[in-house]
């Protein structure tokens, strides 16, 4: 009789995962995840006052970590939030999932990184006295300020005695690398700083742990960095030409020197149409190309994306001699994140103008040449309005199942300003196209711990294999010498990966789990 009630038990558990995956694939790519928040939207105030964020990533464990600003009715405070898998609010982290953090000063965040100790970095930009300075914030998993790093969790640097504002950040093993502006008594320039773990500034990197450069007799504003496997720095941002401001890609080497084998003298720029050009956003493709977005002021605002070889000279390959341009709706159209599908696709989210109507949150998708994915959305371009009023998206990360989270604020319509978290769905690498190719790579054991093995059916040598992380960023690659090929795991954090083995012919993928 348990046998029975054991098996019978069994078939319904398969029937009903038979159903959800029936629902579940039933999505178009593009289309919001309706099992997240109300209809795929989660908004959120803080308080009776403006709140909004400029950055987001997933933990881990998959849960939702968006980090920017709360207007406390005199200035603004650091503002951090989380949200559980399905877009509540996780009630273990902070106050009912919110953490403000007030330095008595007026104070934004920019972006955010996850350490693999799970604590959360947050950089960005307090005022102090009469100018702004470089600040980073490191928080315990639970929201608590960690108090090893910096003072009480607290680190700001002043980089030249001017006004610094970071606009990114990210890991570069275990220091922390932040770039934005610096201003130098005429006009702003490039400014990074590198941080040791502890929070204090590192000594081998440029003049005191400080780094910065000057590209244009006007302003230069980095706004966008990305490490390389082999731990140089890109930065992406803008400067002037002396007509109009162009799209700037540095490369700088792990000690903070200009990388001189990329573009000229480490520094690449791109005018685009003559126009005020700007990029935003950067990430790296599997292959070690850039890739990064931003905006070209031909006509209304379009969605542009670069792609640059590893040298820094356009990719000929993609787009119009390395360049896309996308119009929305006709009007202005701003892109302010892009990250990299484990399949190759480029995402890049942003927000669009109506006409006569608001600000949308704006996402479209591109094949791996640079044309619109028709797969997605309505022919690879998705609009949606969040709020009554206007949606600002400013930043995107990846889950680890591949759906698409973008996160900004909105306009509640009666005039305060929101958090808002979107999902789309996205079909989970292995289904439909890539099912063909699952037997072909092998990864054991799975899941790991130091070590896992690539096995391939076919001859794979002078191929790369590459491991992202659930954000879509470039981990590691590893260069593979036969069918099988051993990789060494043991600095990744617990969580999910993606390994990617392509070639000319064919990409292979498929997941792994760090235990």
């Amino acid at each position: 009789m348990k046998k029975i009630i054991y098996f019978f038990g069994l078939f319904l558990i398969v029937f009903q995962l038979s159903n959800v995956n029936q629902k579940l694939y039933a999505q178009s790519d593009g289309t919001l995840d309706n099992t997240f928040g109300t209809g795929g939207k989660v908004i959120t105030p803080v308080g009776s006052n403006d709140a909004g964020v400029y950055s987001v990533a997933i933990q881990s464990d998959g849960k939702i970590v968006a980090a920017g600003w709360n207007y406390n009715g005199i200035y603004d405070n650091f503002v951090v939030v989380r949200y559980n898998t399905n877009g509540t609010l996780d009630n273990n982290f902070g106050t009912g999932g919110k953490v403000i953090t007030d330095l008595s000063n007026p104070t934004e965040a920019y972006s955010l990184v996850i350490q693999s100790d799970g604590k959360i970095i947050i950089a960005g930009t307090e005022e102090i006295g009469a100018n702004f300075d470089f600040a980073v914030l490191r928080y315990n998993s639970d929201g608590t300020l960690d108090h090893s790093f910096g003072t009480n969790g607290v680190v700001t640097t002043d980089i030249n005695g001017n006004d610094d504002k970071i606009f990114s950040v990210a890991l570069q093993g275990k220091k922390i690398v932040a770039a934005g502006i610096s201003f130098n008594g005429s006009n702003y320039d490039f400014g990074l700083a590198r941080y040791d773990t502890n929070g204090t500034l590192d000594n081998t990197f440029g003049t005191g742990g400080k780094v910065i450069t000057s590209i244009s007799s006007s302003d230069d504003k980095a706004n966008s960095l990305v490490i390389q496997p082999d731990g140089n720095i890109v930065v992406a941002g803008s400067s002037w030409n002396g007509s109009n401001y162009d799209f700037t890609v540095v490369r700088y080497n792990i000690n903070g020197t200009l990388d001189n084998s990329f573009g000229t003298n480490g520094i690449k720029t791109t005018d685009i149409a003559s126009s005020d050009d700007y990029a935003y956003s950067v990430t790296l493709q599997g292959d070690g190309k850039i890739v990064t977005t931003g905006t070209s002021a031909v006509g209304n605002g379009d969605f542009v994306v670069i792609r640059y070889n590893i040298n820094g000279t356009l990719d000929n390959n993609f787009g119009t001699l390395g360049i896309i341009t996308t119009d929305f709706n006709g009007n202005d159209d701003e892109p302010y994140s892009v990250v990299i599908q484990a399949d190759g696709k480029i995402v890049v989210a942003g927000l669009t103008h109506i006409t006569g109507v608001n600000l949308d949150f704006a996402v479209a998708r591109y094949n791996s040449g640079g044309t619109l994915d028709n797969t997605f959305g309505t022919g690879g371009k998705v609009t949606t309005p969040v709020g009554t009023a206007n949606d600002w998206a400013t930043s995107m990360a990846l889950q680890s199942d591949g759906k698409i989270v973008v996160a900004g604020y909105i306009d509640d319509g009666a005039g305060t300003d929101d958090i808002a978290i979107v999902r789309y769905f996205v079909t989970p690498l292995g289904i439909n196209n890539m099912n063909s190719q699952c037997d072909n790579l092998i990864l054991y054991p799975n899941p790991a711990n130091n070590k896992i093995t690539v096995k391939t059916v076919s001859d794979t040598k002078d191929d790369f294999a590459s491991i992202y992380n659930i954000q879509g960023q470039l981990i590691q690659q590893k260069l593979l010498q036969n069918t099988k090929t051993e990789i060494d795991i043991s600095n990744l954090a617990k969580g999910i990966y993606v390994v990617k083995v392509s070639n000319m012919e064919t990409t292979i993928v498929k997941h792994f789990v760090k235990e």
